[in-house]
């Protein structure tokens, strides 16, 4: 990903009318050693995503855009947590857990609440045509299913 400012300017540009505040988490996505590391990492996801809403970008630790995704925040990224050391089960879930699992280790969340699902949705578009994602290029390439 270039700069986060650049990010902010494309959002700009296509008139997003309230260009959201990034916010950054970080994870460690491998499988926890306990239930005990477990649970502590659901009470880190729970206490900084809270009941929020909104759009998220899922860095490497090289600063490769992995993901971009929307929705309830701590449920998203509890889902993609889990699914990187293949726990997770349910709609969608096998093309995620092959691709996360693909990229154990730190991962740097970028995060914005945003309320309104349509605008949710515009800026999930527009990052990922922007940033294009590792996930959308496997996608498109048929390497998820």
């Amino acid at each position: 990903m270039e700069t986060e400012g650049e990010m902010l300017s494309v959002l700009k540009t296509n008139e997003i009318n309230s260009v959201p505040r990034f916010n950054q988490f970080s994870i460690h996505h491998i499988k926890p050693d306990s239930d005990i590391d477990m649970k502590r990492v659901n009470a880190e996801i729970r206490r900084e995503f809270q009941k929020h809403s909104g759009v998220y970008i899922y860095l490497d630790d090289s600063n490769n855009v992995l993901y971009v995704g929307i929705g309830k925040l701590a449920d998203r990224i509890r889902f993609h947590y889990y699914e990187s050391f293949g726990k997770y089960s349910g709609k969608n879930c096998e093309k995620h857990i092959k691709f996360f699992t693909q990229y154990p280790g730190r991962i740097r969340i970028l995060w914005a609440n945003i309320e309104d699902r349509q605008t949710q949705r515009e800026i999930e578009d527009i990052l990922t045509q922007y940033l294009e994602p590792k996930y959308e290029s496997m996608k498109k390439a048929g390497l998820l299913y």
